[in-house]
């Protein structure tokens, strides 16, 4: 059985802007393994999933990759029947919203069989997979729901577990209770946004080269830096791929520099928009894992 062969495990190297950034590997029989990871292309917003192939060595005897014109992150993967691979993740290539829960099913030589995506029109991810048997496999992620496309309405997250067959089809589908809170930002602050961003493939993100946003991606904090900025009172937004305001943050940046918790944000890619006492404007993008 391929539980018996093969070891999945979850890797932490860092990445360097444009090396991809490992996120599972499966080790092989032989001793290579499959390493799936996501391209960070910074500023670019194009980012593909990867999927390399090593020999017991470590050499990389093949490399593939994954994606359309969006954003196209991985999460997880596993083996399934006949050598076959399932490749979890979130895309805004293609689907029906901002981002959708994305299926990817390839044999063992990286060649793609099909893609498959769902959700609805604002951001759904996808976490983890796992075979429940008789072909079935449960995949496991967050819907987001919102009333609609301004920025100050709530939306919820809600955990959103699916089952599929081997061919991808939806064969049900069930969403849990919110576990984003109230995701309505109150500020005595007002709000200094741009018009809303449709979508990552519809509009190209001007990001700023001067100052410097990390790490990214992140987990848990982001530290901004802009050194010509020092001593000055900032409102920081940060905005989703559709342009809503999920959180505000307003801090002094002692010695030009200041660090934002974004451990409350569900994962994907969002803006950070800073405005300055002084009237200064910056634009970063950065991914939330």
């Amino acid at each position: 059985m391929f539980s018996t062969l093969s070891l999945i495990m979850t890797l932490s190297l860092a990445a360097t802007p444009g090396d991809p950034a490992p996120v599972t590997a499966i080790t092989l029989p032989d001793g290579g393994q499959l390493v799936l990871a996501t391209t960070e292309q910074y500023p670019e917003i194009e980012n593909e999933i990867s999927l390399t192939r090593t020999d017991a060595a470590g050499n990389a005897v093949w490399d593939k990759t994954y994606g359309g014109t969006g954003y196209d992150r991985a999460s997880s993967f596993i083996q399934v029947d006949n050598g076959d691979y399932l490749i979890l993740g979130e895309t805004s290539s293609w689907g029906e919203g901002n981002f959708d829960v994305f299926l990817l099913r390839i044999n063992a030589e990286g060649e793609e069989l099909w893609k498959q995506t769902y959700g609805d029109e604002f951001n759904d991810y996808g976490h983890t997979i796992q075979a429940l048997g008789n072909g079935q496999y449960e995949v496991r992620g967050t819907q987001q729901q919102c009333d609609d496309h301004s920025f100050d309405n709530p939306c919820l997250v809600l955990p959103w577990v699916l089952t599929i067959d081997g061919n991808g089809t939806l064969l049900s589908d069930e969403l849990g209770e919110n576990i984003n809170g109230n995701a309505e930002v109150e500020s005595d602050e007002e709000l200094v946004v741009d018009e809303p961003i449709a979508s990552a493939e519809e509009e190209e993100l001007r990001i700023e080269e001067a100052g410097l946003l990390y790490p990214n991606p992140t987990t848990y904090q982001l530290n901004f830096r802009k050194m010509d900025w020092a001593g000055e009172s900032v409102s920081f937004s940060i905005v989703d791929l559709s342009g809503r305001v999920m959180d505000t943050q307003s801090m002094t940046l002692s010695g030009g520099e200041a660090t934002l918790e974004v451990s409350q944000l569900p994962a994907g890619a969002y803006l950070l928009r800073a405005l300055s006492s002084a009237g200064k404007a910056s634009q970063f993008r950065f991914v939330k894992e």
